[in-house]
């Protein structure tokens, strides 16, 4: 298997605008994730950064502006960010996302804290994957809202 670095500047990935789709799971794939990176791109629908070495701000422990780089992918329809060794607390702006998103894939990570209620603002969740985490408490009853949800992985210690 052939392990890559993905070295693209926020003005290259601008370039990107009308990408659907990014799927780049499981290929040693080395991403740095500035928050501008994804912010111009409306049509993205599905974005796959499963099983990398995944790093986000604050060294990996401020989720935030990688999320909030999304909230102008309008288009959104699936997001994973699973198995990167990513860290820090999912911020309620997570409900801030584009409601199309049907899925959403942060499981075998090492996220902390509780799980926001505003993620229950996401009207067409139907896979919610938290599980290998370091999650705790209850799971917000607004999450059982979206009437299409049918898999909730619960926290896990």
């Amino acid at each position: 298997m052939k392990t890559g670095l993905l070295a693209l500047s926020p003005h290259q990935f601008r370039i990107l605008r009308a990408l659907t789709g990014c799927f780049c799971r499981a290929i040693s794939l080395v991403v740095s994730c500035h928050p501008k990176y994804f912010s111009t791109m409306p049509s993205l629908k599905y974005l796959y950064l499963s099983n990398n070495n995944f790093s986000s701000d604050g060294g990996n422990t401020n989720l935030e502006p990688f999320l909030a780089s999304l909230v102008n992918c309008t288009s959104l329809k699936e997001l994973g960010v699973d198995s990167n060794n990513i860290g820090g607390k999912i911020p309620p702006m997570i409900g801030n996302l584009s409601t199309n998103l049907s899925k959403i894939y942060l499981y075998d990570n090492k996220i902390t804290g509780t799980i926001p209620h505003a993620i229950g603002n996401l009207p067409l969740l139907t896979d919610l994957c938290l599980e290998y985490n370091m999650l705790e408490g209850p799971i917000p009853s607004e999450i059982f809202q979206s009437r299409w949800l049918a898999y909730t992985a619960s926290p896990s210690k």
